[in-house]
């Protein structure tokens, strides 16, 4: 029989450690993968906010080119 060292840890004292690891780098990994995907969603606002621009300025330039048709032709 194995004599009981109050120095060493026991067996359960072992897997509390490896479950309490194992949470620490789930934790850790969700919150990278959260920040990441927010550094994701910054950068694809931009764009998306730089692509509407450029289609607004490209429906006003045809605007104003009808117009100007339409003021020749009359």
């Amino acid at each position: 029989m194995r004599r009981m060292d109050p120095s060493r840890p026991g067996r359960s004292g072992q897997v509390l450690r490896v479950v309490a690891l194992l949470a620490a780098l789930t934790v850790a990994y969700f919150a990278g993968v959260l920040t990441e995907r927010f550094r994701f969603d910054a950068q694809r606002n931009a764009v998306i906010e730089k692509y509407n621009k450029a289609l607004k300025d490209y429906h006003d330039q045809q605007m104003k080119a009808e117009k100007a048709s339409e003021k020749t032709t009359r």
